[in-house]
């Protein structure tokens, strides 16, 4: 339970504003790597396949960072991935922070449970889940991102 549908459907939604921001990859490189175990798809003839893996720049701290829409696989995103703040600036949010809120990190079906209902909880009180929006240092706090289940 890596990925759930509504993870995918938040992310498509950051994806597709950054996107229209940066008009594109921006300059960044992309290399082949050979698929991991998990999950691979192989190729008809049994081989496994390789896939892209974007190169994406590292900050100061060696944390990559770049839009999430270059990565073939949730496991190629950058540390800090481009996000626009509910104040309108764009920064990065930590992928560990996001997968967190969006039960993306989620790896048993007790945790499932777990993890959905309290995201039950906060759409009941009428919230959700605020995360950080850095910028590029991955420290520095420029605004936040509301996370809402289902929307």
């Amino acid at each position: 339970m890596k990925s759930s549908r509504w993870s995918m459907k938040r992310r498509t939604a950051i994806v597709a504003v950054t996107a229209l921001l940066l008009g594109g990859a921006g300059g960044v490189a992309f290399a082949a790597v050979q698929a991991g175990p998990a999950g691979v798809a192989s190729v008809p003839n049994g081989e496994t396949a390789l896939r892209t893996v974007p190169d994406y720049p590292k900050n100061d701290a060696g944390l990559t960072y770049g839009s999430a829409t270059l990565a073939n696989d949730p496991r190629d995103e950058p540390d800090l991935i481009l996000a626009v703040a509910s104040n309108g600036k764009i920064g990065y949010v930590k992928k560990t922070e996001e997968q967190e809120a969006t039960g993306g990190n989620v790896e048993s079906p007790q945790e499932a449970v777990e993890w959905q209902a309290r995201m039950e909880a906060l759409l009941a009180e009428g919230g959700g889940v605020y995360i950080p929006v850095y910028a590029v240092d991955g420290k520095t706090v420029i605004g936040q991102f509301l996370i809402v289940s289902g929307q």
